[in-house]
C-alpha cells in the first residue's frame, strides 16, 4: 500500500506515487505442505527455479503471524537491498467442514523505493543491521555460514567431522590453494 507524504487535495495523486517497481510471489500451503504458486518481478529480483526459496525469507514468517504485516530489509548475496511486505490470506472455510485454503503473499521493491511506502515508516532502512542476508534457494547460496540452511550446496564437499558439533547444518570444506 503506497499513500502519499502530502496531500494536494481529495482525489488528487502525489507526484512520489509514480509507480514503486514491485516483486510479487503467493505461496499456497495445503496439508502444511507449501507449493509455490505465482511469482512475478519488475525489479531485477530474480527468484528460485528449482529447490525452492530460504527459509530467511519473510513470507514464511508470514504463516507464524497469520493475518499480521510483516515487513523485511533483505539482503542478497551480491549486496543488493529489497524491501518486503508479507501476510497470510485465508480463503473459503465458511461452513463447519468447507474446505480452506492459506496463501502467503508478499510484495517487495529495491530499498531504495521503500521510503515512499507507509509500511517502511518507523524501519532504520539505511541501518547496518537492518537486512536480513537470504539467498535464492539452499542449493544454490552462496552463504556457507547460513544456520538455516535446508539442503547442502550444490558446490563443494561437505565436510563432516563425527566428534564436532557445527553451527551451520551443512558445513562445505574450505579450499586451501
Amino acid at each position: 500500500m503506497v499513500r502519499p507524504r502530502s496531500a494536494r487535495g481529495p482525489g488528487t495523486v502525489s507526484p512520489q506515487l509514480v509507480k514503486v517497481p514491485w516483486c510479487k510471489y503467493l505461496i499456497a500451503v495445503r496439508d502444511d505442505a507449501a507449493s509455490r504458486g505465482a511469482r512475478q518481478s519488475a525489479t531485477d529480483f530474480h527468484f528460485s527455479r528449482m529447490g525452492g526459496t530460504c527459509p530467511l525469507w519473510t513470507v514464511y514468517e508470514a504463516f507464524s503471524a497469520p493475518g499480521r504485516i510483516l515487513t523485511q530489509v533483505a539482503e542478497m548475496p551480491d549486496g543488493k537491498r529489497y524491501f518486503w511486505v508479507a501476510r497470510t490470506l485465508t480463503r473459503g472455510g465458511y461452513g463447519h467442514h468447507a474446505p480452506r485454503a492459506e496463501f502467503a503473499v508478499a510484495l517487495g521493491c529495491e530499498l531504495r523505493h521503500a521510503r515512499r511506502l507507509v509500511y517502511a515508516e518507523g524501519i532504520a532502512l539505511d541501518g547496518p543491521r537492518a537486512a536480513t542476508p537470504i539467498g535464492l534457494g539452499c542449493r544454490i547460496c552462496e552463504r556457507r555460514d547460513c544456520a538455516q540452511r535446508a539442503r547442502p550446496p550444490a558446490g563443494g564437499r561437505l565436510a563432516i567431522y563425527p566428534d564436532r558439533r557445527t553451527y551451520v547444518p551443512y558445513p562445505v570444506e574450505t579450499r586451501t590453494p
